[in-house]
């Protein structure tokens, strides 16, 4: 009988079809459900104060989501070798978690702008369903609200792992502003000199545009750079700070 056991047992660390069978290894499977959490209420977020708070969601946020850049990063390290969890965890976004407590916002005051309190006009392509907003690719986005320069919304996309590029629309009429973002995108299979990844910072009522650099979609360590946005264009506030995009 115990040769039996040690031989199922045997049979169930040389398998690798286990884990296509959705029998992942318990931290991982723990992962996988605490993020799967994470991500439908990150759907759910209406950019509206007073709804999410009413709705718990940036509670449910803080439940699900806090911690779990780390665990990934970490897991993606421990099953380094191991290629389909490696694919299953590459399917997650690298950077999720808000970072918004490590914004300048002495700076960002500097640059302050009336907010629009006008109808607004949804970017084009974007498509709502079920209270969830899809891009015109049909990946789930924030709610497009006015998140900059008081009119502006700028708009996060997935394409892929490591993968993420910004849209920028006028919510006043709907023009589109995104060539003047195109220096931030992150994209591993394009960039041939850096593989930055990037994450922007903005506020309703200010100009200032905050530039998160890290070195790779896992690094810990980056740089932050400022621009504003002005006349159309985005322009950085000190040109004798070189960003890493820049060298």
């Amino acid at each position: 009988m115990i040769k039996i056991l040690v031989s199922i047992f045997t049979i169930f660390l040389a398998s690798p079809s286990i884990y296509a069978e959705g029998k992942y290894p318990l931290d991982l499977s723990q992962f996988i459900e605490k993020r799967e959490q994470c991500d439908h209420f990150r759907g759910e977020i209406s950019g509206e104060s007073e709804i999410d708070n009413a709705q718990d969601i940036n509670i449910q946020l803080d439940k699900y989501c806090k911690g779990t850049d780390k665990t990934l990063s970490e897991l993606k390290n421990k099953y380094k070798n191991n290629k389909e969890i490696t694919n299953k965890l590459n399917s997650y976004e690298s950077k999720i978690e808000s970072h918004t407590t490590d914004i300048n916002s002495d700076l960002f005051n500097k640059y302050l702008v009336d907010i629009y309190q006008g109808k607004t006009i949804p970017p084009k392509g974007y498509t709502q369903q079920n209270g969830i907003w899809f891009d015109d690719l049909g990946k789930a986005v924030n709610p497009p609200i006015i998140n900059f320069a008081g009119s502006y919304n700028i708009g996060l996309h997935s394409c892929g792992y490591g993968c993420r590029y910004y849209t920028l629309t006028s919510l006043i009429d709907g023009k589109d502003f995104s060539n003047v973002l195109t220096d931030f995108t992150t994209n591993p299979e394009n960039n041939t000199v850096t593989n930055y990844f990037i994450e922007l910072f903005s506020k309703p009522d200010s100009n200032l545009l905050q530039a998160r650099y890290y070195e790779t979609p896992d690094s810990e360590d980056y740089q932050d750079c400022y621009f504003i946005f002005k006349d159309n264009k985005i322009e950085k506030i000190r040109n004798d700070i070189k960003c890493p995009i820049f060298k």
